[in-house]
């Protein structure tokens, strides 16, 4: 399917309202003031473009036409059509230059086994046919030369598909491609003769797979992105990236025009885009010398490319400089100017960019470490620690298993590396960040969506960057509340997504109101946020914005979006997915140019006031601590903030006396707070625990009660707990009792509760546990959170999962008290712990996130565990429930075979209708997908989560993930190699990491845990081998493959067209003529492979006929796209002409032929609903007769009851019934056996396959109203 162009031009602007209660996805949102008419008229035309029908989206016009290659496409050649096994041939062509040429690319694909050669010299080699060996070469040389291929196969279809193209001094591209111009030579015939050419691109047996490697107009039908865009723009594609090339997650625009480009997995490269409404095919790309990639940010500045590299060993992995010291337009010279220690990835090092000072900031995830030299300069006191109250459950899963604070980062330095600075952390993993008009810097933070449905989860986040800030993500359960008064809230909870690229309007030639907004990238459910301050919040130092969609698509993997030539160009790609670049454009540019915006007087103070993020000293120390002592109460939160980090910088000494003297509640609360965080527990401990207990009653049912409730638990965290003083302890503990429970009508109830319970359980009160049971016994509050339903449907089967989520929505208030309580040592009795485990049962009803259950199971085995052993059996047994993720181990049905890319890839047209959505879900628990892989709400969690693998993968994508599951293995899967001292290697997932040991489960098949000791490990590195095991569903047989494949590329949903119904007496509808009707024979009889010369659909019934004009070869069928041995089947059909039959338990073969038995419909009466066993042993039994068949083939025959009744007019409707069970096989017609047959011997069927059949000689017709099957093999 060919690209368009232009996608259309057709208003997106979703107004998104909706609040994610249960599992905190609140997204903040406002109506604009009544002046912002530009925004309400841009709003009111996005809402009647989205209600219009599709059908009114705008198609290329003639100036936008559709990317289309404009050299001529190679072929695939070989040195004859039927090559052997092991077969060894060398292809080669010469070729003459008259200049030296530029750019030069090669591209070669052989199957199955090639080395490319370049005159001789060696330049690349391949082993798969499905990735094309990709090579730029700057230049080459004026004169003659030869491109040669020495190829293998390896068994199969043999060919070489390859080019060679460059461009000349005047920039025309020249091509020289395989064809039949082509030689070949062997060690048979070494004379060279000319190539054989086996196919086009794009033909079997190849198929259009590396179409775009070779500059192909060839694009599959999954890059169909459907995107729209507010009315008023114009959104066009520029380039297409070959697969061999990668898939883009970067881009930087240079000052030559081009847009810099890295792909995940791949190097960084140039791409200069088409002209406006132009061809995407005339887009060039430069290579990029000297060679860097695998860059998840990329930044041009002047003469200047940073990079900053993701994946490799710390001598690679970091930030890097490229810069062209002549100005010629050639780097030359490579720098590394910090590196990242740690684990890089997806969780790695990711985007730079040039602040308004010219200084640059770098982005890092939770899996990496900041460079050395930024955390000598930090702008957060070094005083980070993780600060969880509630005892840490890490991620059942082992993700972010021993990872610590300060998590996800940023720093900034200079052009030359010279000087850095750690600006704030606290983050997941955010990729990108930009500065709006005020200078203020914003990233786009992400959920940990494995925790939807827990008290913990945050949603994805927009987040100012302000100095000094810590954020307060933790590992596992224990990240920070959004409230602590240590941390800053985000602008915006944007809901469930991935977090990709964050883009300022500065530049964009866009009418108001776009180009006075952020732009926010999300890749899950591709959607491009634009935000806008709040009308609240535009004065204060660190606005709220609202949030509304301006680009969506379907799918659309967004991963970077840049500004050039006043225009938007955005990527989609990543995780080696199909890869493009867009532009979107104003239909009518408008460059406006306005003066520079004011900055609010609280962002003026908190300014000043960061100016102070560092250790003073003298004078200027004593002076910023009373600056900032009368800054703690400020009405701005930013300012408050910025107060509070600059005082921990400070001295204590310096500022002890005046924190705990604070009159002002606010004042006080932030400046004990600093005080836990930065004094000393011997100095400090009883003064800050004697003002907090004077301040409870002043708090109390205020906003600053969960603040000093905070206080109160970093006095415990930080002091109490290393410098017990038992006066203090007792203080706090009756101040916290006095306001627990919190009254219900308290809108902070629940979180007052759950955090003073967990304290009082610390500090060993006993009250705490029979107060958080006595809770527990309330009514469950399930509030079905509310999302965007147009934002989950662009998420496909992911969004589906939420819905899921949301539509079960878990008790997650009562999974916030089991967490608090569930390891507390004092106050329980046999009853309050009975009571507890049925609550903990109770809370399992709900569903949630990848890890949902792991985080239940490990509460209840924490709870257990403290308590008496006499007891704990049953408390098991109470606790356990049921879990809605158990799986049933069954078997697949086989006869079973060794799958191969290839196989699973032309099983394709077969998946398009008439799947068993419960034998999809049979096969994926008997291939053992289940074991590890959750689809929707069913299956486990210790691999990828598959629900939404048709948005992201196409079909050979997935088919290379079964046969070969160590090709891609995303980092966050990844098992770790441990190598021991003694020389041992284990491998597997660290799903625990203490200070002396870690655990690990070496398989996911099992919960079994090994316990190593750090002392005895010599080394941990990645594993390049996948945790998947490698053919684990070659015990399927093609039905299942193709119900299994359908079942995943549906996302487990049921209702998927993929699927046949359902009748209420468990029949799967596999042709109905009341649905057919009206429709076209490629759509009604899609479960269907058959001839279309033979087959139509006349008045919704399955027509099959032959004329003498149109006689039938052989007899042929129309062949069900299942397997099944074991069922009941019942087809509805009559017979015009000749005869007729059904076939089952077949074997198919040639071209819509089938072999094995058959119940006949035949116009000679003993032979109506007779056996007939096609190409094989003939009739096995007559009607009205029943036959048992010996091992040894012998025959007993003997009659039916019935004998004299006489046969059916097959040329009336009839419903022909088979009833197969084992080697019993019955025959009805209209509900009358019309044959019984035991077959027990050898030569018995043993296939899988139904049909419907054409017979071939005289002229006849078959017309068929229904098939229905209902399985018996369990």
């Amino acid at each position: 399917m060919d690209r368009k162009v232009a996608i259309g031009i057709i208003a997106s602007t979703l107004i998104f309202t909706s609040a994610f209660v249960a599992i905190a996805l609140t997204t903040v949102i406002s109506r604009p003031t009544a002046n912002d008419t530009a925004l309400d008229a841009a709003q009111t035309a996005a809402k009647s473009a989205v209600d219009a029908p599709r059908t009114e989206v705008a198609r290329p016009s003639a100036t936008q036409k559709p990317a289309a290659a404009s050299l001529a496409a190679p072929f695939w050649i070989w040195s004859r059509k039927e090559a052997t096994k092991t077969e060894q041939v060398t292809l080669m062509r010469e070729f003459t230059l008259d200049a030296e040429v530029r750019s030069v690319k090669i591209v070669a694909s052989v199957d199955n086994f090639g080395r490319v050669l370049l005159d001789g010299r060696e330049v690349a080699t391949t082993d798969d046919w499905a990735l094309p060996a990709d090579i730029d070469l700057p230049t080459l040389a004026a004169g003659k030369h030869t491109l040669s291929i020495e190829g293998r196969n390896d068994g199969g279809p043999a060919g070489a598909c390859a080019m060679i193209e460059w461009s000349d001094g005047a920039g025309v591209r020249t091509r020289i491609g395989t064809d039949g111009s082509w030689k070949s030579s062997s060690a048979a015939n070494a004379a060279a003769v000319p190539a054989v050419v086996i196919a086009k691109l794009g033909e079997t047996p190849w198929g259009d797979a590396i179409a775009q490697a070779f500059g192909g107009a060839v694009v599959a039908g999954d890059i169909d992105r459907s995107i729209t865009v507010p009315a008023g723009f114009i959104c066009e594609l520029v380039y297409v990236a070959p697969k061999a090339r990668g898939s883009i997650v970067a881009m930087t625009p240079d000052a030559r025009g081009r847009l810099i480009v890295s792909a995940q997995y791949g190097r960084v490269f140039a791409v200069t885009p088409c002209q406006d409404a132009g061809d995407a095919a005339s887009s060039k790309v430069d290579i990029i010398e000297p060679e860097i990639g695998r860059a998840h940010g990329l930044l041009s500045v002047d003469n200047d490319l940073f990079a900053v590299v993701n994946e490799g060993s710390s001598e690679t992995r970091g930030i890097w400089r490229l810069r062209d010291n002549n100005n010629d337009g050639i780097y030359d010279e490579k720098k590394m100017l910090a590196s990242v220690a740690r684990d890089g990835g997806e969780h790695g090092p990711h985007q730079v960019v040039l602040a308004p000072d010219g200084s640059i900031w770098i982005v890092g995830g939770n899996h990496c470490a900041p460079p050395e030299q930024a955390l000598e300069h930090s702008r957060i006191p070094k005083l980070w620690q993780e600060d969880v109250i509630f005892s840490r459950l890490w991620d059942p899963n082992g993700h972010a298993v021993g990872v610590m604070a300060p998590g996800g980062w940023v720093v900034r330095t200079d052009r030359e590396g010279a000087k850095w600075e750690l600006m704030t952390a606290g983050f997941r993993n955010s990729y990108d960040l930009a500065f709006d008009e005020l200078g203020r810097a914003f990233t786009y933070d992400s959920d940990m969506e494995w925790d939807m449905g827990l008290p913990w989860y945050r949603p994805t986040r927009i987040c100012e960057l302000a100095s000094g800030v810590d954020y307060g993500w933790r590992s596992g359960s224990g990240k920070w509340p959004a409230w602590s008064p240590e941390s800053m809230p985000s602008a915006a909870d944007v809901g469930p997504a991935s977090p990709t690229g964050v883009l300022a309007s500065q530049g964009l030639m866009f009418p108001p109101p776009w180009n006075d907004c952020m732009f926010f990238l999300d890749w899950t459910f591709g959607t491009m946020w634009a935000g806008w301050p709040t009308d609240e919040s535009k004065d204060a130092s660190t606005p709220k914005l609202r949030v509304e969609p301006f680009i969506v698509g379907r799918p659309l993997p967004l991963t970077d979006a840049v500004v050039m030539n006043g225009a938007m160009y955005f990527a989609v790609g990543g995780r080696n997915l199909p890869s493009a670049v867009y532009r979107v454009r104003a239909e009518n540019p408008i460059a406006i140019k306005r003066a520079a915006k004011e900055a609010p007087a609280a962002l003026v103070e908190r300014r000043e006031i960061e100016k102070l993020h560092e250790r003073m000293s003298g004078d200027a120390a004593n002076a910023a601590v009373a600056r900032v002592m009368t800054a703690l109460s400020s009405s701005d939160a930013g300012v408050r903030s910025a107060a509070r980090i600059a005082l921990e910088h400070q001295d204590p000494s310096l500022w002890r006396a005046r924190a705990i003297a604070e009159t002002s509640a606010q004042s006080s609360i932030l400046a004990l707070v600093a005080l836990a965080r930065a004094g000393d527990p011997s100095i400090d401990g009883s003064a800050i625990a004697s003002r907090l207990v004077e301040l409870e009653p002043t708090v109390r049912d205020t906003i600053l009660e969960k603040e000093w409730l905070r206080a109160c638990e970093l006095w415990f965290l930080r002091i109490a707990s290393s410098k017990a003083n038992e006066a203090d302890a007792a203080n706090i503990i009756k101040s916290l009792c006095a306001h627990f429970p919190a009254e219900e009508s308290n809108a902070d109830a629940y979180e007052l509760d759950m955090h003073r319970a967990a304290l009082l359980a610390k500090l060993g009160d006993p009250r705490a546990v029979e107060v958080a049971v006595a809770l527990l016994d309330r009514p469950d509050v399930r509030t079905a959170p509310k999302i965007d339903a147009a934002l989950l449907a662009r998420g496909g089967p992911y969004g589906k999962a939420v819905a899921d989520i949301i539509a079960n929505a878990p008790a997650t208030q009562k999974i916030g008290m089991v967490h608090a309580m569930r390891d507390a040592k004092n106050g329980w009795n046999p009853a309050l712990r009975a009571q507890f485990a049925r609550d903990i049962a109770n809370i399992r009803k709900g569903s949630g996130g990848n890890s949902f259950a792991g985080f239940l199971n490990h509460m209840t085995e924490e709870f257990v565990a403290n308590a008496p052993e006499a007891e704990r059996e049953m408390l098991v047994s109470v606790a356990s429930g049921k879990s809605a993720n158990e799986v049933a181990v069954v078997m697949a049905r086989g006869p079973g075979r060794v799958w191969t890319v290839e196989s699973i890839v032309a099983l394709g047209p077969k998946l398009v209708a008439g799947r068993d959505y419960n034998e999809g879900l049979r096969a994926y628990r008997a291939a053992q997908c289940a074991q590890c892989h959750r689809v929707g709400s069913i299956g486990g969690s210790g691999g990828p989560e598959l629900t939404a693998v048709s948005r992201r993968f196409s079909l050979a994508d997935l088919a290379l993930s079964l046969v070969d599951p160590s090709k891609t293995v995303s980092d966050q899967y990844q098992n770790t190699d441990i190598t021991l001292k003694n020389g041992k290697i284990m491998t597997g997932r660290i799903v625990s990491d203490s200070p002396d040991a870690i655990e690990l489960r070496t398989s996911l098949l099992s919960e079994a845990r090994d316990t190593i000791k750090k002392s005895d490990i010599a080394s941990r590195a990645p594993s390049k081998v996948s945790p998947m095991l490698e053919h684990l569903h070659d015990g399927l047989n093609e039905g299942e493959m193709l119900d299994l494949l359908a079942f995943l590329r549906s996302g487990g949903d049921a209702a998927d067209v993929a699927f046949a119904g359902s009748d209420d007496d468990g029949y799967l509808e596999i042709f109905s003529s009341v649905n057919a009707n009206g429709k076209t024979a490629d759509t009604a009889l899609a479960p269907f492979t058959y001839d279309p010369k033979f087959w139509s659909i006349e008045n919704g019934e399955a027509v099959g006929r032959t004329t003498a004009a149109n006689p039938a070869p052989h007899n042929t069928f129309l062949i069900w796209n299942g397997e099944v041995r074991d069922f009941e089947l019942e087809v509805e059909f009559q017979v015009h002409g000749n005869n007729a039959g059904v076939q089952y338990r077949s074997v198919v073969f040639d071209h819509c032929r089938m072999r094995g038995p058959q119940i006949d419909s035949h116009p000679n009466p003993p032979y109506v609903g007779m056996m007939y066993e096609e190409g094989g042993r003939g009739i096995l039994a007559e009607r009205l007769s029943k036959v048992a068949i010996a091992a040894d083939g012998t025959r007993t025959t003997t009659p039916f009851a019935g004998e004299s009744e006489p046969a059916a007019d097959i040329t009336q409707w009839h419903t022909y019934r088979v009833v197969a069970r084992g080697p019993k096989m019955t025959h009805y017609i209209d509900g009358d056996a019309t044959v019984q047959v035991i077959d027990e011997s050898k030569e018995r069927a043993v296939g899988g396959s139904i049909g419907l059949q054409i017979h071939a000689g005289e002229p006849m017709e078959v017309r068929m109203r229904k098939m229905r099957l209902r399985r018996l093999d369990g």
